[in-house]
């Protein structure tokens, strides 16, 4: 799935899935697994973990983000591709 999003602004993905057990979620982006301190610096986990709320989007935001959902039924994955637009003035 594609993504636009305006430099400075915020944008949200979201990873819907229900499951017993409850599934775990773990983000990558561009392929690497990211940890909360990462996560920490400029976004927010919401909703148990299966929305992501990135802020102040950079340049350096654009690529892959993928969520990956599991428990020991299965796993199922979304990805997105995020690209930045500049503003037009």
């Amino acid at each position: 799935m594609y993504k636009f999003a305006y430099l400075g602004d915020s944008i949200k993905f979201k990873c819907n899935a229900v499951g017993r057990p409850q599934p775990k979620v773990h983000w990558y982006r561009n392929g690497k697994y990211m940890n909360y301190s990462y996560l920490a610096s400029h976004s927010r986990l919401k909703e148990k973990g299966m929305s992501l709320e990135v802020h102040r989007i950079e340049v350096s935001d654009r690529g892959n983000w993928t969520c990956r959902v599991w428990n020991k039924e299965g796993s199922v994955s979304r990805n997105y591709t995020l690209h930045i637009v500049g503003r037009l003035f």
